[in-house]
Parts: C-alpha cells; sequence; structure tokens
C-alpha cells in the first residue's frame, strides 16, 4: 500500500517558518526564503530564479524546451539577468534554432542552428549588437553591427554608407590584411566585385605580384573604333606637380580632377565643388529639409571630394604614340 501525505508547504525547519518549499498553486512548486518566492517551477518544466519563468511553445514535435529565467537581485542592479532556452531537437535542418539565449537584460540573443551556424541578433530596441574581447567582463567593445547591417570594427561610426568599416589606430598600422597561404602557382582570387549580380572585376594574386582587374571582355563591348583622334585630346590635359595638404613635404606628379573630366571623364568619380546635401532617406533634423547642404560641427559644408583613377588615362597615351609614331614614319619616308 503506498501511503500519501498532502500539505500545503515543506518546511526546513521548526524554527524557520517562512523558508522551504512551497505547494500551495496547482502544478507549480515554489522555493520560498526568507516568506520571498526565489525559485519556480511550472508544469511546462521551465525553471525561474528570482523571476516568474515565461511560457515556450512545447508544440513541436520532438523538441523540449527547458528555460531558466534569473531575475535582478533587489538592491544589485548589476546581477546578469538572463534566458536560457536549451531547444533538444531530435533532428536540425538549419532552419530553426537548437539553442537560443537571451542575455545581458535581454538585449541580445545567440541562437546555434543545426547546420553548424551562430547567430547574434538584439531582443530589444537597440540599435546594434556588440562584441567584446576583453578579459574579466571590462566589456571594450571591439565590433558592432549597427541598425544599418553595417559592420564596424574597432569604431563605432560607418563612413558614409560603407558596410564594412575597419579603423586601425595608434598601435596597429595595417587595419586590413588579405592573407592566402597556397603554395601553387595558381592564381587566386583575393576580391570579387559584382554589380547587379555580373562579375565586374577583381583583385587577383600570384605566388609574386597583384593584379587589380576590370571586366574586359569584347563580348560585352559593342560599336569598336579604333578611328579617333587621340593627340588633340592628349593637349587640352595638364599634368602638374603639386603637394596635398595632409601632406606638405611630398611632391606629386598628376592632375587635377575636374580639369580630366571633360577630356577623359570615366577617369574622374565625382563632381567639382560637390558638398553633402540631405536626401529623403535620412533622418532629417528639425528645420532641416531634403536638399539643404549637410553641415560639420563648425557650420561649414562638407565637401565630397573628386577622385582619378589614373590607369583611365593609358589608352589615350597608347593611341596618341601610335599617332606620333605614324608621323614619324612619314617624315623619314621622304
Amino acid at each position: 500500500m503506498v501511503s500519501e501525505i498532502k500539505v500545503d508547504k515543506v518546511l526546513n525547519q521548526s524554527s524557520d517558518q517562512d523558508s522551504g518549499l512551497d505547494l500551495s498553486t496547482n502544478d507549480v512548486v515554489k522555493v520560498n526564503i526568507a516568506g520571498s518566492e526565489k525559485v519556480r517551477v511550472d508544469a511546462n518544466g521551465s525553471v525561474g530564479v528570482s523571476v516568474t519563468p515565461s511560457a515556450w511553445d512545447t508544440s513541436a514535435s520532438g523538441r523540449t524546451p527547458v528555460q531558466v529565467n534569473f531575475g535582478s537581485i533587489s538592491g544589485r542592479s548589476s546581477d546578469l539577468q538572463s534566458e536560457i532556452s536549451n531547444n533538444c531537437y531530435s533532428s536540425g535542418t538549419g532552419n530553426s534554432p537548437q539553442w537560443s539565449g537571451i542575455t545581458r537584460y535581454a538585449k541580445t540573443q545567440m541562437e546555434m542552428y543545426g547546420d553548424g551556424s551562430i547567430r547574434f541578433k538584439n531582443a530589444a530596441t537597440v540599435d546594434q549588437s556588440t562584441f567584446d574581447s576583453s578579459p574579466n567582463f571590462s566589456f571594450t567593445e571591439r565590433m558592432r553591427i549597427d541598425s544599418s547591417g553595417a559592420v564596424l570594427i574597432n569604431t563605432t561610426s560607418a563612413t558614409g554608407t560603407s558596410k564594412l568599416v575597419v579603423e586601425s589606430d595608434t598601435t596597429t598600422i595595417n587595419p586590413l590584411t588579405l592573407s592566402n597561404t597556397r603554395t601553387s602557382s595558381n592564381t587566386d582570387y583575393a576580391i570579387l566585385f559584382y554589380r547587379a549580380g555580373s562579375l565586374v572585376g577583381s583583385v587577383q594574386t600570384s605566388l609574386s605580384a597583384t593584379s587589380y582587374v576590370t571586366s574586359s571582355d569584347y563580348r560585352l563591348k559593342e560599336n569598336v573604333t579604333t578611328s579617333w583622334d587621340a593627340t588633340s585630346r592628349l593637349k587640352q590635359l595638364k599634368p602638374s606637380r603639386f603637394n596635398f595638404k595632409a601632406d606638405k613635404d611630398t611632391t606629386l606628379d598628376g592632375f587635377l580632377a575636374h580639369e580630366v573630366s571633360s577630356v577623359v571623364p570615366e577617369a574622374i568619380t565625382g563632381t567639382k565643388d560637390a558638398v553633402e546635401v540631405w536626401k529623403k532617406e535620412d533622418e532629417l533634423p528639425e528645420g532641416v529639409s531634403v536638399g539643404d547642404n549637410k553641415l560639420d560641427d563648425d557650420g561649414n559644408t562638407i565637401p565630397i571630394m573628386q577622385g582619378i583613377d589614373q590607369s583611365k588615362l593609358v589608352p589615350l597615351l597608347v593611341k596618341t604614340i601610335q599617332e606620333l609614331e605614324a608621323r614619324i614614319a612619314v617624315l623619314e619616308a621622304k
């Protein structure tokens, strides 16, 4: 014969009447300390420590969630508050998390998937996820993914609309290294550039050199002609000597971008004297309209500098040399 003893509470000792197991709620086991609930196990198998456990979906076949909730303790706001859900799936396809955890005051969620991937995401209304590499939880930020999806390494702000920003500091001279340890003589791609789904350029490396490649296949081109005057166009270029304001001690040979734009426009990016303006997709400050100039902290306009790809001048130079060679040949034949 099995005997049953039904009680509402199980106390630790006769002198401590406010600490022990509390069985007064149907299908719930509580642990009370000093008259206050500290731990609860509910009918779902969820365990809450200093907080009531949340309900988790148990409807999917073969999935048995185990959840532990840690709540903050009064007077100790620095205590870690987290939720850990261990979803023990019998099989995984990568479409559903095999393990999911919401940590750090429920602001960051990490999930591990059946395909081996690990995903971080925000579980609250914050605009980025950050990654820390410092010891002893000193929380020195090393990398951030902001609300636009930009990855920021060693910095907290994106440059323009860049989606990847790697910033060096006073101790790191080289902000980015691409290393290929393959020792074969093959030429490998270091970077591939795609536009609208098509490959338009690359950076390639061999065992001894690097090539910067742009698409040039004849099958991509039409209206090809070799009958054009290069010499008269070349004469319009104004090679100059100068130094950049940021490097006054270095004198260079080159061009002023706006002077080249009318001769070889494909060599130039940007527009002369352009400045940043507010666009409709920007979050406009009060009193600012689309098209207004953006201003820096000192109230000055922010320039958009022109650039030049001097390699685009090579066809003009080659054609000019060919034309000069033809003239020399005519003179020598007289």
